[in-house]
C-alpha cells in the first residue's frame, strides 16, 4: 500500500511540475496563466493532501517550519542555500505562499515537494520558506512552537547598490534604482521585521544574523545555525546547487550562487562605495540601527 501511495504521489508531483513548465513557456497572457495555474494548484493540492497527511502521520515527531525573513538583496538566497544543503531541511527559496493560518503551512509542503520533485518526509526536521516582502504571517503561525525564524540584515548601502545593479536587467526592480522608492520599501520592511519579531516574543525561536557575519565569521555563524535549529547534521560553507538556483522567481537570479560555495568580495572597499548623500545616509543608517537594536532585544544573535 505504501508503494502504491508513493508512486501515485510521484505521478501527481511530476504532472504538477510539467504544468508549471508548460505555463512558463506558454505565449498566453499572464492573467490566463495565473488563472490556469491557480485552478490547477487548488485541485492538485487536494489530490496530494491525503498523501502528505499519511506521510506526516508516520513521523515520530512533528515537522517544523523555518522562515528566513529579510529585505531583498540582503544575502537571503545564499543563506537559504547554506541551510537547505543540510539533509534535515527541505526548501528551495521564495514559495510565495500566503500564511493566514496554520493550515496554510500545508501549502508550503506541497509547493516544496512540487518544485523540488521530492520531499524527505522521514528525515526532514524543517520545511523552509524565504520572505522578502511584507506578506502577513498570522499570529497563530508566529506563536506556534513548531515555527522558527531567522532575521537577516545587510549593510544598507551594499543592499541598495545590489538592488540598483539588478534593476538594470530586470524591469520589475527598476523602480528601486531610485533612492526614494527603495527607501520607502526598506523602511517599511524593517518596521515589519521589528513588529514580527515582537509578536513572536520568543528568543528561543528567533535568530538574528547580519550578512557580513555570514561572510567573514562563517564558521561561528554555521555553528550557531546548528545550535539554534538543534540539527544533528552540521552546516558547511559549500552548498548544493539546484534547478531553482539563479531563478528570479525563487531568489537571486545572478550566477554567483551557482559556484556552490561562499564567494567573498576581494576588494571590500568597493563593496561599500558611497552612493548615499549625507542626509540619505543618516536617514538610512538610523533606520537600520534602530532595527538592529530591536532585533537584538527579542532574538538570539550569532
Amino acid at each position: 500500500m505504501s508503494t502504491t501511495r508513493t508512486r501515485t504521489s510521484d505521478i501527481r508531483i511530476r504532472m504538477t511540475e510539467r504544468v508549471h513548465l508548460f505555463l512558463a513557456n506558454s505565449p498566453r497572457s499572464n492573467f490566463v496563466k495565473k488563472t490556469i495555474k491557480a485552478s490547477f494548484e487548488f485541485y492538485s493540492h487536494k489530490l496530494l493532501r491525503p498523501y502528505f497527511q499519511y506521510q506526516l502521520s508516520k513521523r515520530s515527531h512533528p515537522l517544523k517550519y523555518l522562515f528566513v525573513l529579510s529585505p531583498m538583496r540582503s544575502g537571503s538566497s545564499l543563506l537559504v542555500h547554506l541551510l537547505n544543503s543540510n539533509s534535515e531541511i527541505e526548501g528551495f527559496g521564495e514559495s510565495h505562499c500566503a500564511y493566514s493560518n496554520c493550515q496554510d503551512l500545508e501549502h508550503l509542503i506541497y509547493r516544496t515537494a512540487v518544485i523540488q520533485n521530492s520531499f524527505d518526509f522521514k528525515n526532514a526536521s524543517y520545511v523552509m520558506d524565504k520572505i522578502v516582502r511584507n506578506h502577513d504571517i498570522s499570529e497563530e503561525i508566529l506563536k506556534d512552537k513548531n515555527t522558527k525564524f531567522i532575521f537577516l540584515l545587510r549593510d544598507p548601502e551594499a543592499s541598495f547598490k545590489s538592488v540598483a545593479q539588478l534593476g538594470k536587467n530586470y524591469p520589475l526592480l527598476q523602480e528601486y534604482n531610485y533612492f526614494d522608492h527603495w527607501f520607502e520599501y526598506y523602511q517599511e520592511r524593517l518596521n515589519f521585521l521589528q513588529k514580527t519579531a515582537q509578536t513572536i516574543d520568543d528568543k528561543h525561536r528567533c535568530l538574528f544574523i547580519q550578512y557580513e557575519a555570514l561572510l567573514y565569521q562563517t564558521e561561528v555563524s554555521l555553528q550557531r545555525f546548528q545550535s539554534f535549529l538543534d540539527t544533528k547534521t552540521a552546516f558547511f560553507e559549500e552548498y548544493k546547487v539546484s534547478k531553482t538556483t539563479g531563478s528570479l522567481r525563487y531568489g537571486d537570479p545572478s550566477n554567483v550562487l551557482k559556484s556552490g560555495k561562499i564567494l567573498r568580495p576581494q576588494n571590500t572597499h568597493k563593496e561599500h562605495t558611497h552612493i548615499f548623500n549625507q542626509e540619505e545616509k543618516e536617514l538610512v543608517y538610523r533606520t537600520y540601527q534602530n532595527c538592529i537594536d530591536h532585533l537584538i532585544e527579542v532574538a538570539e544573535t550569532c
